[in-house]
């Protein structure tokens, strides 16, 4: 047809009419540029951390089950592992990490929590009700084995690249990354913004990609991006969703933080009732003389007179709204409004779509307000948004069940877990193109897809599951199947497999760290200007955020929110789906180089023999 000439080559359908499959990249051909940050004229096979992906590579072949032959390596011991918390923020990243303590912890292995932070009491969040065998809290002028014995692990799991280096040269034990994705991993054009850390944090993420570093990926997508771009082995560990706790279910009924557009205040609502109800009523009639004549004509209806109806109680409004929320059709939208990768605008401008066809009520479950620039987007728009304001996490499963839809509109993501959540709890699904979410969705099967930016086929296929209860319980149940393949069961033997591959190569994977302590060493100094750099970053945001509150104030008026709130407000703002960086106080840590007699002298443990035949 003619309108597909005008579309990008990645978006024309193919000859049997399916959409080719997103690319992997969505801002460019390549992450590579000059001094991006890899060693010169590297190649493919010739690194240290070839070898290693290689010996890693095969102990996990070695554990996998051959169809109509007996498993020949097996596990015979539970494991010492400790996870590196990078920080207390609610993230998706974070609660996957969370999430597998929880599940290694449920199978017998022992689980160490170890972060680094002055004002934490805690290792683990306090959001959280994850509970590890031991919570170790570095203060930010220690390294981690200054207050732990980190050589008596089995291996070390961190979540942020930033923490790498560190680990690599001060801890005998094997070291993995769990790449979950974030804007250095995508390309994102906010890496090369002027006056930003985000240059000297790429640089960064490019020489740890040529560490000798065991990397798992979250999903296919990453898995193909860390081996196209980097030519590294990863393995897989995907995500997974407690099927049991999201699962079908009538519409919350729980109060919302907020709700949008804000109503009008009682004195002023009083003040302007041209019908003369009272207050408390206006919310049921409007305040409109039209809506008072309906009541005069359903009291005629009844056969009463309009003044023997007893007058409305706020009880009665309040449950009058109610009922009429739930008989309007809801869009649910999930994830931080900060976050500009989460590519809410899209979201908006395509619900600005549906609205003017139908109207709906938009649920909204974000870890903080929205801006007033997109609050006037909703409101342009005439949408009725209810806000979930950071939430218990207890609470989610409840606020997504009931829901018409879930709109989902990324940039780019690793995974997507919104979206398996959803179709869990028997939601359709209307989601942009992305390599996460099409590692485990399918178009037209258990969701309906459409490229980011196009928010008519955005809108449209809203529209039509909003308009075709078949087919929203056609996807509904899809998803649920979906979401049942990825089980936390599942979740943890990919998990386990990954770290018994690891401790039985442990002595050559130490051998090619001890090759490679120059190379890790000039990347932790690297490390460490990225974070200073970053620090000094949000440390500006939040002194202007607080200079902005102090004009506002009286001058015998402290501000609110200011100090360390600010500045967390700030570094949250700043912050990607997982990364954070460590501690402004851990860079005296970072720099700290360990000399090569120092490592070699770590006591190896001999490998403790986790497989038998």
């Amino acid at each position: 047809m003619p309108w597909r000439a005008g579309l990008p080559p990645a978006l024309r359908p193919t000859p049997d009419g399916r959409r080719p499959p997103p690319p992997l990249l969505p801002f460019g051909a390549t992450l590579h540029y000059a001094g991006c940050g890899c060693p010169y004229s590297w190649a493919p096979g010739c690194r240290l951390c070839d070898w290693g992906d290689s010996w890693l590579q095969q102990a996990y072949a070695s554990l996998l089950p051959k169809p109509g032959a007996p498993v020949r390596l097996s596990p015979i011991r539970p494991l010492k592992v400790a996870f590196c918390i990078p920080h207390h923020n609610v993230t998706g990243g974070l609660k996957m990490l969370l999430e597998q303590m929880r599940l290694l912890k449920l199978r017998g292995h022992h689980i160490v929590a170890l972060t680094r932070s002055d004002t934490a009491n805690t290792a683990v969040p306090p959001w959280s009700d994850v509970q590890a065998d031991e919570g170790v809290v570095c203060r930010q002028d220690q390294r981690f084995r200054d207050v732990y014995n980190v050589d008596s692990c089995d291996v070390v799991i961190t979540g942020i690249f930033h923490q790498v280096p560190e680990w690599l040269t001060s801890c005998a034990a094997p070291v993995l990354y769990y790449e979950q994705g974030h804007e250095w991993l995508f390309g994102d054009p906010a890496r090369f913004r002027e006056g930003s850390a985000a240059a000297a944090q790429d640089s960064l993420f490019h020489q740890v990609m040529h560490l000798p570093v065991a990397l798992a990926a979250v999903s296919e997508g990453v898995h193909r991006i860390l081996s196209s771009e980097f030519a590294r082995s990863s393995l897989l560990i995907h995500n997974g969703v407690d099927c049991q706790r999201f699962c079908p279910g009538p519409r919350s009924t729980a109060v919302p933080s907020k709700v949008l557009p804000e109503a009008r205040s009682a004195s002023s609502a009083s003040t302007a009732q041209p019908c003369g109800c009272s207050p408390a009523a206006a919310g049921a009639c409007g305040g409109t003389v039209q809506a008072q004549m309906r009541g005069q004509w359903q009291a005629q209806w009844l056969g009463q007179p309009a003044a023997l109806l007893p007058p409305l109680s706020p009880q009665d409004v309040q449950q009058q709204q109610a009922q009429q929320q739930q008989q309007q059709q809801s869009v649910l939208l999930v994830g931080n409004p900060g976050l500009c990768l989460k590519g809410f605008e899209c979201a908006v401008a395509t619900l600005a779509r549906v609205q003017r066809s139908r109207p709906i009520q938009v649920i909204w479950i974000c870890q903080q307000e929205p801006t007033p620039e997109v609050i006037a987007r909703l409101a342009a728009a005439g949408l009725h948004v209810r806000l979930f304001i950071d939430p218990p996490q207890g609470a989610l499963p409840e606020l997504y069940r009931g829901h018409d839809c879930l709109l989902f509109t990324s940039k780019y993501e690793a995974w997507g877990m919104p979206v398996l959540e959803a179709m869990a709890s028997g939601l359709a699904v209307v989601a942009t193109e992305t390599a996460g979410v099409c590692s485990f969705a399918t178009h037209n099967v258990d969701c309906l897809l459409a490229p980011y930016g196009d928010t008519a086929e955005l809108a449209q296929h809203v529209l039509s599951v909003l308009e075709d209860a078949s087919l929203r319980a056609r996807l509904g149940a899809a998803g649920r199947q979906t979401a049942l393949e990825y089980s936390p069961d599942r979740v943890a033997e990919q998990l386990e497999r990954v770290l018994y591959a690891m401790t039985a190569c442990r002595q050559e994977l130490l051998a090619l760290r001890l090759q490679a302590l120059p190379d890790a060493q000039r990347t932790q100094q690297a490390a460490a200007q990225a974070c200073a750099a970053v620090f000094a970053e949000q440390a500006a945001i939040a002194a202007a955020m607080q200079a902005s509150k102090q004009r506002e104030c009286s001058p015998t008026q402290q501000a609110p929110g200011g100090g360390s709130g600010s500045q967390a407000s700030a570094a949250a703002q700043t912050g990607g789906p997982l990364h954070a960086v460590p501690s402004v106080g851990s860079l005296s840590a970072m720099s700290t180089q360990v000399s090569e007699p120092a490592l070699a002298g770590m006591p190896a443990q001999s490998g403790p023999q986790p497989m038998e035949r």
